[in-house]
């Protein structure tokens, strides 16, 4: 018996007015950052539909090489991803070496049922988008829980109790070991 597919969302239309705006000569977020050249950065609109697909609904973080951001999966609507996280480089950002380390990972975790393959964030996607000063790439993931930071920060003192802090670094150690014996990959960062 075939299934169908779900129809495409509609992309949801956002205010543009009602709300405070930022006054635009005050630097935030990774305009602070002490290397930061605008035009590196594609300038991402809350609404804009990006590939065709992924649209924009607010901003998670940023970096001295992207900036993340959580967007609804117009396509994608009954199978669990509704919403990815979309990290967008720089358009300098010349190495491609996150989607060939996905590759590995991906390749691992196709042949191997080692238990911290489940805990690797998986690459959906990734894609090129052309903005006024050049190209970006854009990988698309699964959109996920809150970081480690924000979990500590959920805490008196930020001090996570001791049972709970277990199951964290187990996990944490588990993929680490995945990571570096069934995918081959090391952080040297």
């Amino acid at each position: 018996m075939a299934t169908m597919a779900a129809a495409p969302l509609n992309p949801r239309r956002f205010p543009v007015s009602g709300f405070t705006e930022l006054d635009p000569a005050v630097p935030i977020e990774e305009e602070l950052l002490p290397d930061y050249i605008a035009e590196m950065y594609y300038p991402v609109r809350i609404g804009e539909v990006l590939n065709g697909r992924y649209q924009v609904v607010c901003k998670l973080g940023y970096g001295t090489t992207s900036t993340a951001w959580l967007a609804r999966d117009l396509r994608n609507a009954d199978d669990g991803f509704t919403y990815v996280a979309l990290k967008i480089y720089v358009n300098r950002y010349i190495k491609r070496d996150e989607t060939a380390i996905y590759d590995r990972i991906h390749a691992a975790s196709n042949v191997e049922r080692h238990p911290g393959c489940r805990f690797v964030r998986k690459l959906l996607t990734s894609f090129d988008i052309q903005g006024p000063h050049g190209k970006h790439l854009c990988v698309v993931h699964q959109a996920l829980g809150m970081s480690m930071d924000q979990l500590l920060r959920c805490f008196p003192r930020r001090s996570i109790p001791m049972d709970s802090m277990k199951r964290c670094l187990r996990q944490f150690l588990i993929t680490l070991d995945f990571l570096h014996t069934e995918a081959g990959i090391i952080h040297t960062g």
